[in-house]
């Protein structure tokens, strides 16, 4: 005889699952990197200083653009500046451990074996916002992905659907990004240090640094999280190495705590998140800010001096 609670608990399973059928589908903005899933661009028109981001009903992110027509992957692979931003749940229920990423998919190709399965796909709730639901049977997790003035804000809302009290409950942030495109990911560096968030606060975070040494778009860009639906805080423990070496930390659950590493470097930053009761959610948010460079910035410059000569010359 099933309990209120797992009355409840099934019925929310079963509204997740239900209706959850939709098409895959690729944005055109969006690179295809092989995720068998839906993604969606969204945020300010890919040009200028704005930024586009191509987000995935996983939560997992690729594709954070500044010039116009981002096209597919290879053709976008100069301008493609993240290789990835994805999460890493760990939590212990009564059957025992549980650790897997919230992605099926790494922008290698790479499956990481995760048993999520989208229960709604990702949708626009309007040109800057956009929403998911995932689950996998223990947990569903609510994604909200939002453009805030050319930045990202990624809010997880994770619902305990089991009947016990799950324990350990961390989350992981990986981070990989090519302050140069993808195709010089051996350009810049990756530090853990004071980074900037939307709440024009400081926290310690990871931060990719381009070296000003001439080369075509060059953009920074940062990572930070924390409990609760908006702002970041100090997490629990990081991780910097080349990529396969931080996935590996993740599996391990141990983390180097290296401060800086040169390109082709990826990032992890990590944080306990305590216990969750039967039926009880808890809120997570992850703050994507990438910035443009000082030498990127002079190239838009440059470009808008040489067209506003020609036209003088024309009218002349």
């Amino acid at each position: 005889m099933l309990t209120s609670s797992g009355l409840l608990r099934n019925l929310l399973l079963t509204i997740a699952l239900v209706g959850s059928a939709s098409a895959v589908t690729l944005d055109t903005a969006c690179p295809n990197t092989g995720i068998s899933d839906t993604m969606i661009a969204i945020g300010g028109a890919p040009e200028g200083n704005h930024t586009t981001f191509c987000v995935s009903s996983f939560g997992w992110s690729n594709g954070w653009f500044a010039t116009t027509n981002p096209g597919t992957a290879p053709d976008n692979a100069n301008i493609n500046l993240l290789g990835d931003s994805a999460q890493y749940l760990s939590y212990t229920t009564d059957s025992g451990s549980v650790g897997m990423w919230l992605t099926p998919t790494l922008s290698s190709g790479t499956s990481t074996g995760s048993t999520f399965t989208v229960a709604t796909a990702v949708h626009k709730i309007d040109d800057n916002q956009a929403e998911s639901v995932i689950t996998n049977g223990d947990v569903n997790i609510t994604i909200n992905s939002k453009v805030v003035r050319n930045n990202i804000r990624m809010t997880f809302t994770i619902l305990n659907l089991l009947d016990s009290t799950i324990t350990n409950l961390q989350i992981v942030q990986y981070l990989n990004y090519f302050s140069y495109g993808s195709t010089n990911p051996d350009l810049g560096t990756m530090t853990y240090q004071k980074v900037p968030t939307l709440e024009d606060t400081m926290v310690d975070g990871l931060w990719v640094g381009s070296q000003n040494d001439g080369n075509v778009l060059i953009r920074e860009g940062g990572v930070c999280g924390g409990p609760g639906t908006a702002g970041c805080s100090t997490p629990d423990a990081h991780d910097i190495g080349a990529p396969e070496d931080v996935i590996a930390d993740i599996y391990a659950g141990s983390f180097n705590g290296v401060d800086s590493a040169p390109m082709n470097a990826a990032g992890a930053l990590a944080w306990n998140l305590g216990d969750l009761q039967s039926l009880e959610s808890t809120q997570f948010t992850v703050e994507l800010v990438p910035e443009p460079g000082t030498t990127s910035m002079l190239l838009f410059g440059a470009a808008g001096l040489l067209v506003w000569s020609r036209r003088l010359r024309k009218r002349a």
